[in-house]
């Protein structure tokens, strides 16, 4: 998303909707083999525990690996977008940057987003 402010473009992450924000957290008391039971079966999956739990607690069915999608390749993709976006804003600031050039690293961020976006779908 961007936003054109006196001939600059600033590039904005979306707000997150308040109902979909995590803001509560719960507490379960495990044993070791229970914790690291859960622990394997989220591993196995690919996701992070919480997620994993979350999803069988609710009662949906934790989405199963993709082969050929590897989770670290996602988070480094996601983390050259957050860089590529550090960049635009720095540039925007500073103003060594050009109108069209940050257009062009829009896009070019966007493009990165909609990747990552089908990578995740993939690992879902």
């Amino acid at each position: 998303m961007s936003r054109e402010r006196s001939g600059e473009i600033e590039m904005a992450r979306p707000r997150t909707p308040k109902f979909a924000k995590r803001l509560h957290r719960m507490e379960v008391q495990l044993n070791d083999p229970e914790k690291a039971e859960i622990a394997a079966r989220a591993d196995a999956l690919g996701l992070p525990v919480a997620a994993y739990m979350r999803s069988v607690v609710l009662g949906s069915e934790p989405p199963s690996r993709r082969a050929g999608v590897d989770a670290e390749a996602v988070a480094a993709l996601n983390r050259v977008g957050s860089n590529l976006n550090q960049i635009a804003k720095v540039g925007n600031k500073s103003g060594t940057l050009t109108a069209v050039q940050i257009k062009a690293l829009g896009a070019l961020h966007a493009q990165i987003a909609r990747t990552a976006a089908k990578i995740g779908d993939a690992l879902a």
